[in-house]
């Protein structure tokens, strides 16, 4: 950044000269990214298994592609639901202080 020299103007702003350099592509990798979420592993790996090749065993192989990955995907979502346990967010408050913060409410409403 550079202010320029004298520039005669009626107020006591002065003009500025700026060379700014912005790195689209990372800004664009950026938007255009699909942030995933990480792999959370079973805490029962041979259960987890076994649900797959239950699900994978009893399924006739159809005729379009498109529908077969529908099926693995949505057996692979099923297991991943019910056998991966899932990061739950630690609550601001306790169970306790909202219990208290309600009997104030109603402390208050009397």
């Amino acid at each position: 950044v550079t202010v320029l020299n004298r520039f005669t103007t009626s107020s006591n702003h002065r003009l500025i000269g700026a060379n700014i350099e912005i790195s689209t592509n990372v800004e664009r990798r950026k938007m255009v990214k699909k942030k995933t979420k990480s792999w959370i592993h079973p805490a029962d790996d041979t259960v987890f298994r076994q649900f797959l090749d239950g699900k994978m065993g009893n399924m006739s192989a159809p005729s379009d592609m498109n529908e077969l990955n529908d099926k693995i995907v949505n057996t692979i979502r099923q297991a991943k639901n019910k056998f991966c346990p899932k990061n739950e967010k630690e609550q601001r408050m306790s169970p306790e202080t909202k219990i208290k913060m309600e009997e104030r409410r109603n402390m208050a409403s009397d």
